[in-house]
């Protein structure tokens, strides 16, 4: 029989861990929050489907989101990966193109570094190319590198070949481990701090992995203070979204400023 005291308790404990409110936990589950707040309340008793849908939002087994466990007992389960639409995003047009210099070198040019295979994947260590990439000297590269593109998890907006301007971060930027809530920064502390905006295209490292291409998104669904962190693909078929949690280190070396062409 469905025991609506427990499931409350149940319940309650996963929206704490998450850190999240009911309305939040409900559009996090796929749950009407109507139907959330009657459930809670004892006035109806959730469906199979949904009782599913709480039990693997929360990280926890059906069993134990039934009761049938003791609360501290239940296996650990694994960092669930979150899901966005499969088609990829076409935001190529948005991206700056620099033009590269392709005659003889001259003092109006300026060479800038380039590296060779930069992820757009699973990441991979980089290596420096011997040669030069030149441009204009009118524009302002000062700290700038370029890359080559590799992989496909950023189409349609970069494709595999491309070669891309970064901006070099003076010290990398880092989304450190926290063992509280109380010891994260406001996102607007951390943005004045590191210069990492919505949508910036970004070098970053994962929990030590190598480098890899990705855009940066923000979760501020929980207050400002509440902020995470997403690294995600524009062709999220290629590469499952990240969202940071107090235990993951994320790095950051560079964003991406323009095309080059």
């Amino acid at each position: 029989m469905f025991n609506t005291k427990e499931f409350k308790k149940r319940v309650r404990i996963i929206m704490a861990e998450l850190d999240m409110d009911q309305a939040q936990f409900a559009e996090h589950a796929d749950v009407n929050a109507s139907n959330l707040s009657m459930w809670l309340r004892g006035v109806t008793v959730p469906e199979t489907a949904s009782l599913h849908k709480i039990a693997d939002a929360g990280r926890k087994p059906l069993s134990w989101l039934l009761g049938e466990q003791d609360i501290g007992n239940e296996p650990a389960m694994p960092k669930p990966q979150l899901q966005r639409l499969v088609k990829p995003i076409n935001r190529r047009n948005e991206i700056p193109v620099m033009k590269i210099v392709r005659r003889e070198f001259t003092d109006k040019h300026v060479g800038v570094p380039k590296w060779l295979d930069l992820a757009a994947g699973q990441g991979f260590d980089l290596s420096l190319c011997e040669d030069l990439v030149y441009f204009d000297k009118r524009d302002n590269f000062k700290g700038m590198q370029t890359a080559k593109v590799r992989g496909d998890s950023m189409v349609e907006t970069l494709f595999d070949g491309d070669i891309i301007v970064l901006k070099s971060l003076p010290a990398p930027a880092t989304l450190p481990k926290i063992s509280s809530a109380t010891d994260k920064s406001s996102l607007a502390t951390w943005q004045a701090k590191n210069d990492i905006r919505e949508g910036n295209i970004c070098v970053l490292s994962i929990n030590e992995d190598a480098p890899t291409l990705k855009r940066v998104h923000f979760d501020l669904r929980r207050g400002p203070s509440k902020w995470k962190l997403q690294v995600v693909a524009d062709n999220p078929g290629a590469w499952d979204v990240f969202q940071a949690d107090s235990d993951d280190t994320v790095v950051f070396y560079a964003k991406m400023v323009a095309r080059a062409e």
